[in-house]
């Protein structure tokens, strides 16, 4: 049975990470189609600029509902923003500026904060459940990181000035579309790529979920299409129609290529998430509980039979009722209870006690026994005194008779 059920909890975890990495592939595909249909037939649509805003919201709300530590949760809503953002910023540049030549080249550069900054946060996501990492550490490489991530981006955002990331021609004549990159945008690249590879290498070591390990490989495959779209990019051999684009633009893909790499990580729980709580509490032994602010039941074990007869703490406090610890801590939007069962610290007491008086007892014997071994060794001392003395005045004795 054991073999049945890991078995089936492996194909489970492999189904649901390819299901998700196919369902991610299936919405860029198909909102790749809408953008291209809009572009060859020069159809002008705000419906695909509503459909990934409202994506990203929808990621953004996931990722709030679904992380469980606190730390996690905000580098993670850090990148669902930066996702949302960068979404907005290439709305702005395609549909409001366009024709705005300083003011859309800039916007383009500002498609670099994202690019920089949601790797960076996905590295100190990972980092943050390091335990083995103290605060020191943690808040020097997370300066470090940061300090070289911002230096990258400011050589971006005055390209302009230097032209160090991207070239243009004089006076910046067609620069939406005949330009060359330099050096800085391939320290970027590297840089990226080498952010997103500690970060998985990190929820990598730290997962002790046997099957999230085996196929973390799998998280990988949305980085990978990705980087493929990268490397189109910069050789200028992404497939076009009629100089209209069969894929999403750089924004979009980068988008979809991060969220499809967070989804596949909390399928395989190198993200810890709080999916699944009923069946994690039906399974439990002890009763335990999520209560939401009106200390209304949100989850319970199976075993709640013991919630309405004991008394229950109050939020951070603990109480302690026959054989059970009750605690009672404060998270987010609520309160979470649970029994801890004394029963065999319990016993174990009851059984040193036991034998305390056990000992205690054969203490007391020992002690007439061995006070009984004195008097029997002093009664033999006076004894054989006695002896000595009879024999010694027997001569004398026998004497003072014949006399």
């Amino acid at each position: 049975m054991k073999c049945y059920n890991d078995f089936m909890n492996k194909n489970r975890i492999l189904n649901e990470v390819l299901f998700v990495n196919f369902a991610i592939l299936f919405v860029y595909f198909l909102t790749s189609l809408l953008q291209f249909l809009f572009s060859y037939f020069n159809f002008q649509s705000s419906l695909n600029d509503i459909l990934s805003l409202a994506l990203a919201a929808g990621f953004i709300i996931y990722l709030h509902n679904h992380i469980s530590y606190k730390n996690q949760r905000v580098t993670l809503l850090i990148v669902g923003i930066l996702i949302f953002v960068f979404i907005f910023l290439r709305i702005l540049k395609y549909r409001i500026f366009e024709r705005v030549e300083v003011v859309a080249r800039h916007l383009w550069y500002l498609f670099y904060l994202p690019t920089l900054f949601i790797p960076f946060h996905l590295f100190i996501s990972s980092l943050s459940n390091n335990a083995k990492l103290n605060q020191k550490k943690f808040f020097y490489i997370r300066l470090i990181t940061f300090l070289i991530t911002l230096l990258l981006f400011l050589f971006v955002i005055t390209n302009d000035l230097h032209q160090l990331a991207f070239g243009f021609n004089p006076n910046f004549e067609n620069w939406n579309y005949d330009y060359s990159h330099n050096f800085i945008y391939y320290i970027i690249v590297v840089w990226d790529t080498l952010l997103l590879l500690f970060s998985f290498s990190l929820s990598y070591l730290k997962s002790r979920i046997f099957y999230g390990r085996k196929y973390a490989w799998l998280s990988l495959i949305p980085l990978f299409l990705g980087s493929l779209w990268l490397i189109g990019d910069v050789l200028k051999i992404l497939p076009q129609i009629n100089e209209a684009n069969l894929l999403n633009s750089f924004a979009e893909t980068f988008c979809y290529m991060i969220a499809g790499y967070i989804f596949a990580s909390i399928k395989l729980g190198l993200i810890t998430t709080n999916e699944n709580y009923h069946k994690l509490f039906f399974n439990m032994q002890l009763p335990a509980y999520i209560l939401d602010n009106h200390n209304n039941i949100i989850y319970k074990s199976a075993l709640d039979n013991k919630f309405s007869s004991l008394n229950l703490p109050n939020k951070n406090s603990k109480i302690i009722e026959g054989n059970y610890v009750i605690k009672n801590i404060s998270i987010l939007g609520g309160s979470s209870i649970w029994f801890e069962d004394l029963s065999e610290i319990n016993n174990a007491n009851k059984q040193l006690k036991e034998l305390k008086s056990k000992l205690q007892d054969e203490e007391r014997l020992y002690e007439l026994i061995n006070k009984l071994k004195e008097e029997q060794i002093s009664t033999s001392e006076k004894n054989a005194l006695y002896d000595l003395i009879a024999h010694e005045t027997l001569k004398e004795s026998e004497r003072i008779k014949v006399s």
